[in-house]
């Protein structure tokens, strides 16, 4: 693939941030890089009052909730002290006592040999305390503990007590699961109307157990890997049963928030996606009415080069828009993910591999074009073919 047309797709979409392909590993990291990819905020253009108002979604309350996540990865490996024999040695001494108390005759034997053999057992003991205490002594310092924190409008980072904004869930948000072509990692995209969250997994062997999980998270084409990086510049990963149970969290608090998703493009505009409403710069769309959408793909020269774009064309009644984004890289494996046996994951997969394909096509007008991050393309045509779906059931025969 070769330079960015001047069109470019590929704008950040509110503060998200992807890692280079391959970049993320399930191995528990080595080394801590300088803090990079914290959560930011793109400026976006915002909502009028009415459609805020229509906009708003449905949102429990639950002034109390407090719910935390411990991150995963900062285990600190524990010293192994040399073996002890004091505890044997002191178990011989005090059986040693009592066989000379019960069949020793004459004073010493009753008395005083058991108690010369109760000091040495005393003293072997606070030996082996005071060696306890200096091994303990030299165990590395326990780093402080980080946390995820989710109350009601905010999901909060905490390392050490001290807790810091990730993302602010007061005007809404959107909760989008991702996974690679392997299926042993996943990332939880939280959306708002300023800026987006990654928290990620990794799933061990047993992808069975985890299948309901896997099926509702799109796979990312082209194996890209996902950053997932907390503010302090480490991994902001949890164990896969953590997040699942934020998911479900979120999804409490908000329901509906896994088919809403807010983005915007490099130029402040935003967008907004749920089961029943699209809203792209000024133009709305109602996905309970019929709506026509259709993928696919046509490129641009800029220079010496060209730059392949995937489209997703969107019309209703005078309304038109194309969400536009870049390929993944055509150096990737080609071939799709593999099946893994299990239904529900094989059904999620012959979803997206069907949502993914689509045709050449001509370059649509620079006017009707919005830039979107290529991580939400599939989730974004889900929830069209959804919508396109409904609405042609419902159209009488």
């Amino acid at each position: 693939m070769g330079s960015r047309g001047p069109d470019d797709a590929e704008h950040p979409a509110g503060g998200l941030v992807a890692a280079p392909r391959d970049a993320v590993s399930c191995a528990p990291p080595s080394s801590v890089d300088a803090p990079r990819g914290a959560p930011s905020s793109t400026p976006s253009v915002p909502l009028s009052p009415v459609d805020e108002a229509a906009f708003a979604p449905t949102r429990l309350s639950i002034p109390s909730l407090v719910r935390r996540f411990t991150i995963s990865g900062d285990e600190v490996p524990e010293l192994k002290l040399p073996r002890s024999l004091h505890r044997p040695a002191v178990g011989l001494l005090a059986a040693a006592a009592l066989v000379a108390v019960a069949v020793g005759r004459g004073f010493v034997l009753r008395t005083m040999l058991p108690v010369a053999l109760a000091l040495v057992a005393i003293a072997i003991l606070l030996g082996a305390r005071a060696r306890s205490r200096t091994a303990r002594a030299a165990l590395p310092p326990r780093p402080p503990l980080r946390e995820i924190i989710l109350r009601e409008h905010t999901v909060a980072f905490a390392n050490g007590g001290a807790e810091q904004p990730l993302i602010d869930l007061g005007g809404g948000f959107g909760t989008t699961l991702f996974t690679n072509r392997r299926r042993d990692r996943i990332v939880l995209a939280i959306t708002s109307r300023t800026e987006t969250l990654f928290v990620a997994a990794c799933l061990d062997a047993d992808k069975r157990a985890r299948a309901a999980l896997l099926a509702r998270a799109s796979v990312i084409d082209g194996d890209e890997s996902l950053d997932a990086i907390g503010p302090d510049g480490r991994p902001l990963e949890l164990r896969v049963g953590e997040l699942a149970a934020l998911a479900e969290s979120l999804s409490a608090l908000e329901p509906g928030s896994s088919e809403r998703i807010f983005l915007s493009d490099g130029r402040g505009r935003p967008l907004s996606l749920d089961p029943s409403t699209l809203r792209v710069g000024e133009q709305r769309f109602d996905l309970d009415a019929p709506i026509e959408w259709r993928g696919f793909i046509f490129q641009e020269p800029f220079g010496a080069s060209i730059t392949v774009y995937q489209a997703t064309s969107i019309r209703q009644g005078g309304s038109s828009v194309v969400l536009v984004a870049l390929v993944p890289s055509v150096s990737g494996d080609p071939s799709p993910p593999e099946s893994l046996g299990i239904p529900e994951l094989d059904r999620a997969l012959l979803r997206d591999l069907r949502l993914t394909h689509a045709g050449p096509g001509e370059p649509p007008p620079a006017g009707q074009r919005f830039a979107i991050d290529r991580m939400f393309v599939l989730p974004m045509r889900a929830v069209l073919d959804r919508a396109s779906r409904a609405a042609s059931s419902e159209r009488p025969l």
